[in-house]
């Protein structure tokens, strides 16, 4: 009987790490980039995952308005998700830095984002859906402000 305690307790303790390698590394496009009508503005968060010499890296744009800078950065997993930060690029000077953890909830990813120790968007995360190819990648390097 306690030897049965003694491997169901075990098990119980190693089975956090055994799901979060379960756990499948996003790869290929995400995004929710939409234009609002009146304004043309445009919002939202695309994310295109990759790999490349056998390190995983995430290709990302955030339209606030307009799309406007590509960020290309390596991407780490955590206890919550998929992990990646960047520093915005402001009129020669370093911008605030922001972090992002992305997760997988079915067939879309939600990407909660941080300005520093900030939570941004109240704290919700932002809900991107599989994208059959970019669409915002592409603008912003061609149309992008920099």
């Amino acid at each position: 009987m306690i030897r049965l305690a003694a491997i169901l307790l075990g098990s119980l303790l190693h089975a956090p790490a055994v799901a979060r390698d379960a756990i499948q590394w996003p790869d290929g496009t995400y995004g929710n980039v939409h234009t609002i009508g009146e304004t043309g503005d445009m919002l939202g968060m695309e994310a295109r995952f990759f790999q490349r010499g056998g390190q995983r890296f995430v290709e990302f744009v955030w339209c606030e308005g307009w799309c406007n800078d590509v960020y290309v950065m390596p991407v780490s997993r955590g206890r919550r998700g998929f992990l990646f930060d960047y520093r915005a690029r402001l009129s020669g000077d370093a911008g605030p830095e922001y972090h992002f953890v992305a997760s997988r909830a079915g067939s879309r990813l939600d990407i909660r984002a941080w300005q520093g120790r900030e939570p941004l968007d109240e704290g919700k995360p932002q809900r991107l859906r599989r994208l059959s190819k970019p669409f915002a990648i592409p603008f912003a390097k061609v149309n992008g402000a920099r």
